[in-house]
Protein backbone atom coordinates (compact mmCIF):
# COMPACT_ATOMS: atom_id res chain seq x y z
CA UNK A 1 0.00 0.00 0.00
CA UNK A 2 2.66 2.32 0.81
CA UNK A 3 4.55 1.36 -2.08
CA UNK A 4 1.57 2.41 -4.39
CA UNK A 5 1.48 5.55 -2.34
CA UNK A 6 4.79 6.42 -2.85
CA UNK A 7 4.48 5.66 -6.53
CA UNK A 8 1.17 8.00 -6.93
CA UNK A 9 2.98 10.81 -5.43
CA UNK A 10 6.04 10.68 -8.07
CA UNK A 11 3.65 10.52 -11.17
CA UNK A 12 2.18 13.35 -9.67
CA UNK A 13 4.95 15.71 -9.27
CA UNK A 14 5.70 13.97 -12.63
CA UNK A 15 2.87 15.17 -13.93
CA UNK A 16 2.92 18.84 -12.29
CA UNK A 17 6.89 18.98 -13.69
CA UNK A 18 5.97 18.19 -17.32
CA UNK A 19 3.06 21.27 -17.04
CA UNK A 20 5.40 23.58 -15.64
CA UNK A 21 7.92 22.81 -18.63
CA UNK A 22 5.07 22.92 -20.89
CA UNK A 23 4.54 26.80 -19.52
CA UNK A 24 8.24 27.45 -19.60
CA UNK A 25 8.38 26.56 -23.57
CA UNK A 26 5.42 28.40 -24.33
CA UNK A 27 6.94 31.54 -21.79
CA UNK A 28 10.00 31.01 -24.31
CA UNK A 29 12.08 30.00 -20.97
CA UNK A 30 12.65 26.55 -21.97
CA UNK A 31 13.75 24.93 -25.93
CA UNK A 32 11.63 22.03 -26.68
CA UNK A 33 14.42 20.54 -27.57
CA UNK A 34 16.40 20.50 -24.54
CA UNK A 35 13.03 19.75 -22.46
CA UNK A 36 13.10 16.56 -25.08
CA UNK A 37 16.60 15.40 -24.34
CA UNK A 38 16.40 15.67 -20.74
CA UNK A 39 13.21 13.63 -20.42
CA UNK A 40 14.24 11.09 -23.20
CA UNK A 41 17.92 10.69 -21.14
CA UNK A 42 15.80 10.51 -18.07
CA UNK A 43 13.62 7.35 -19.61
CA UNK A 44 10.41 9.68 -19.49
CA UNK A 45 8.42 8.38 -22.52
CA UNK A 46 5.00 8.97 -20.87
CA UNK A 47 6.24 12.55 -19.80
CA UNK A 48 7.01 12.74 -23.39
CA UNK A 49 3.53 12.24 -24.15
CA UNK A 50 2.08 14.50 -21.82
CA UNK A 51 4.19 17.27 -22.87
CA UNK A 52 3.68 16.79 -26.56
CA UNK A 53 -0.20 16.51 -25.86
CA UNK A 54 0.12 19.88 -24.35
CA UNK A 55 1.91 21.38 -26.82
CA UNK A 56 0.12 20.04 -30.04
CA UNK A 57 -3.43 20.12 -28.84
CA UNK A 58 -4.10 16.84 -29.70
CA UNK A 59 -5.97 14.38 -27.53
CA UNK A 60 -3.69 12.08 -25.48
CA UNK A 61 -4.91 8.90 -27.45
CA UNK A 62 -3.97 9.97 -30.34
CA UNK A 63 -0.18 10.99 -28.87
CA UNK A 64 -0.13 7.75 -27.13
CA UNK A 65 -0.65 5.95 -29.83
CA UNK A 66 2.34 8.01 -31.96
CA UNK A 67 4.50 6.61 -29.06
CA UNK A 68 3.47 3.27 -27.70
CA UNK A 69 3.06 1.69 -31.89
CA UNK A 70 5.26 0.37 -34.02
CA UNK A 71 4.27 2.86 -36.75
CA UNK A 72 7.00 5.37 -37.32
CA UNK A 73 4.59 7.76 -39.36
CA UNK A 74 2.56 9.61 -36.42
CA UNK A 75 5.62 10.63 -34.51
CA UNK A 76 7.65 11.62 -37.41
CA UNK A 77 4.29 13.86 -38.18
CA UNK A 78 4.44 15.47 -34.56
CA UNK A 79 7.81 16.35 -34.14
CA UNK A 80 8.19 17.76 -37.22
CA UNK A 81 5.29 20.03 -37.04
CA UNK A 82 6.68 21.51 -33.71
CA UNK A 83 9.99 21.73 -35.19
CA UNK A 84 12.13 19.18 -32.83
CA UNK A 85 15.66 18.65 -33.99
CA UNK A 86 16.63 15.59 -35.80
CA UNK A 87 18.85 15.49 -32.32
CA UNK A 88 15.95 15.28 -30.17
CA UNK A 89 13.51 13.36 -32.38
CA UNK A 90 16.20 10.88 -32.51
CA UNK A 91 16.88 10.70 -28.64
CA UNK A 92 12.94 10.47 -28.37
CA UNK A 93 12.70 7.77 -31.38
CA UNK A 94 15.24 5.85 -29.66
CA UNK A 95 13.61 5.70 -26.28
CA UNK A 96 10.13 5.01 -27.84
CA UNK A 97 12.12 1.68 -30.20
CA UNK A 98 13.75 0.53 -27.15
CA UNK A 99 10.48 0.52 -24.86
CA UNK A 100 9.08 -0.99 -27.57
CA UNK A 101 11.78 -3.04 -28.57
CA UNK A 102 12.35 -2.81 -32.24
CA UNK A 103 15.29 -3.38 -33.84
CA UNK A 104 18.08 -0.22 -34.46
CA UNK A 105 16.58 -0.29 -38.59
CA UNK A 106 13.68 1.23 -37.27
CA UNK A 107 15.12 3.93 -36.23
CA UNK A 108 17.23 4.84 -39.51
CA UNK A 109 14.01 4.37 -41.41
CA UNK A 110 12.43 7.31 -38.79
CA UNK A 111 15.19 9.34 -39.11
CA UNK A 112 15.64 8.90 -42.77
CA UNK A 113 11.38 9.89 -43.29
CA UNK A 114 11.96 12.75 -40.52
CA UNK A 115 14.75 14.70 -42.50
CA UNK A 116 12.85 14.23 -45.70
CA UNK A 117 10.16 15.35 -44.39
CA UNK A 118 8.61 19.19 -45.23
CA UNK A 119 7.69 21.17 -41.82
CA UNK A 120 5.05 22.72 -43.67
CA UNK A 121 3.56 19.60 -44.68
CA UNK A 122 3.78 18.40 -41.15
CA UNK A 123 1.88 21.30 -39.93
CA UNK A 124 -0.68 20.91 -42.60
CA UNK A 125 -1.25 17.08 -41.33
CA UNK A 126 -1.38 17.88 -37.87
CA UNK A 127 -3.98 20.37 -38.27
CA UNK A 128 -5.79 18.13 -40.90
CA UNK A 129 -5.79 15.94 -37.71
CA UNK A 130 -7.29 18.56 -35.00
CA UNK A 131 -10.00 19.39 -37.08
CA UNK A 132 -10.82 15.63 -37.41
CA UNK A 133 -10.77 15.21 -34.11
CA UNK A 134 -12.75 17.80 -32.81
CA UNK A 135 -15.39 17.19 -36.24
CA UNK A 136 -15.71 13.22 -34.09
CA UNK A 137 -15.61 14.35 -31.15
Amino acid sequence: QQDFSAKKADARRGRLEVLNLVQNIRDGDKKLDNVLLTLARRNRLMDIGTLMTKLSGLPETAINNALFKANNQPIILLCKALNVSAAAFRSVVDLRNQQLRLPDSHTRHALSEYENLNPDDARRSLNFVKLRTKISA
